[in-house]
């Protein structure tokens, strides 16, 4: 009795998870896909189907539970993913994409304003479609998702991603933007979100060059420095975000050249080739060669892990600087050479 009671427990626990997600796979092979045969999102169904027990295993082993909700939640992403197949998530150097506030476009799909946020009821479900949509990865982490529902058309988290810049030339339609015409006639830095930087249709750079700069307390004192100069100045501090990536790629699909300045070590090389790959035709490095390198040496000790040893560069500037660096062992700051940065950028935006 002991042994029938020991087996039957663990038969159930065995075969329990395959009934589900076979009954879930037979659901959605015999009634979603025929449901949705002539839309876009059948694609995404069969996908489904092809990966039940791995990417979508919780909602195989949800519909035994609860067939309803599992069913009204796929046929909300499928209509959700539907409505977003005619948007562009890409910026077309002509115009910056239209967005839709992602609440708003769940409220409307689910009755929850919530439904899709990474965390929501059907976000990691909306999350997979739309990755399978746009052909990208799904989100490692939240920064990723932004990234993803941006490209999508959609605004989560507008005003918690953000990026300081002064003299950026913000237009809508034909008209520029009078809060940033404001701060460009008083040639003050402002802060710009993920929201606000979306309502623009097009952004210019003076002089067809931005100045970059990674470190904040460098930007703030080259922003104090160059008050009578109209050059458009940047801060990367926390790196590419979606709201930098949004005004990078709106600058540099403008034709602007993009001058990167940052620390001389590993980090910010590594960094400032991140920045090459994205903008190969726009990259300018910015007080990053061998000469500049030397002026400013530090004492500070230069090391690579095996690890990073094996991370090449592919901007050969940057390769040929890091390989400098690794000889002198010796690292640069960025802060050291302030009067040179100074003197670019007055100089450069004339």
């Amino acid at each position: 009795m002991l042994l029938d009671a020991y087996y039957e427990k663990h038969v159930i626990r065995r075969t329990g998870p395959r009934a589900n997600i076979s009954a879930f796979a037979v659901f959605v092979e015999n009634e979603l896909i025929p449901r949705y045969e002539r839309t876009e999102t059948a694609g995404w169904l069969r996908e489904i189907l092809a990966h039940t027990r791995r990417n979508y295993r919780q909602w195989a082993e949800k519909y035994m539970e609860d067939p309803q909700s599992v069913a009204a939640a796929i046929d909300s992403v499928c209509a959700a993913i539907d409505e977003l197949k005619t948007r562009g998530g890409e910026t077309n150097g002509e115009a910056l994409p239209a967005v839709t506030i992602l609440s708003e476009f769940a409220l409307r799909h689910t009755g929850d304003a919530h439904a899709f946020d990474m965390s929501g009821t059907h976000g990691p479900l909306f999350l997979r479609a739309l990755a399978w949509r746009l052909e990208m990865p799904y989100p490692a982490s939240p920064e990723d998702g932004s990234a993803l529902y941006y490209r999508a058309g959609l605004l989560s988290e507008g005003v918690l991603s953000r990026v300081a810049a002064r003299g950026i030339l913000a237009y809508v339609n034909d008209t520029q933007d009078e809060i940033n015409a404001l701060y460009n006639a008083r040639r003050e830095a402002s802060v710009w979100t993920l929201e606000n930087l979306s309502r623009f249709t097009r952004i210019a750079a003076h002089n067809q060059k931005v100045f970059i700069m990674e470190n904040l307390a460098v930007f703030s004192a080259v922003n104090e420095r160059t008050k009578n100069c109209p050059g458009t100045l940047v801060c990367a501090e926390n790196g590419l975000n979606p709201a930098l990536s949004l005004l990078l790629d709106a600058l540099s699909a403008s034709g602007a050249e993009l001058y990167y300045s940052c620390d001389m070590d590993y980090a910010g090389l590594y960094l400032a080739d991140k920045y090459y790959l994205r903008y190969p035709k726009n990259f300018v490095p910015w007080r990053l060669s061998r000469a500049d390198y030397e002026n400013v040496m530090s004492e500070h000790d230069f090391f690579l892990s095996d690890k990073q040893k094996e991370l090449g560069l592919h901007s050969e500037e940057l390769a040929s600087l890091l390989s400098m660096m690794r000889k002198k062992g010796k690292t640069a700051a960025q802060s050291s050479m302030l009067e040179t940065l100074v003197a670019d950028v007055i100089s450069l935006s004339q």
